[in-house]
């Protein structure tokens, strides 16, 4: 039997490792004060297309609103603390939204205990900043 690797298509090469933080402080944190939140973005990666994957930890105060708003990419939202309304619906810890690129919501309306969540965006570009960006409707 033949076992030499070369003969087979392999992915490109990747640096191994990993990254560990903690809960509290896994990176810089971005605060927005008329929204009364903070984030932290996370890069997961990059595949063989350029296409980006990030991760946002986002605290929100007690009572803090984000007005109606959409992203241009696919994401997924936990609640792992707290609560919050998004468009009149309560979301707890445990809930998980997948959103649709384009899709308009909000406003978003923190508990009073504040809220947590985690947002992974599979934004398909390098920049995955700008497709997990906040866009405002009125």
């Amino acid at each position: 039997m033949d076992t030499d690797a070369s003969a087979s298509p392999q992915a490109p090469a990747k640096p191994k490792g990993q990254r560990v933080l903690s809960w509290d402080e896994p990176g810089e944190w971005i605060v927005d004060p008329d929204k009364r939140l903070k984030h932290c973005a996370i890069r997961l990666g990059v595949d063989e297309r350029g296409a980006a994957t990030m991760m946002l930890i986002v605290k929100y105060e007690p009572g803090s609103r984000v007005e109606p708003h959409y992203h241009h990419s696919d994401y997924a939202s936990i609640v792992v603390e707290g609560s919050i309304e998004v468009t009149r619906r309560n979301e707890t810890v445990g809930s998980i939204r997948v959103v649709n690129a384009g899709t308009v919501y909000g406003p978003l309306v923190a508990g009073p205990e504040g809220c947590t969540v985690v947002e992974v965006f599979a934004t398909g570009v390098p920049d995955p900043s700008i497709t997990a960006m906040n866009t405002y409707v009125r």
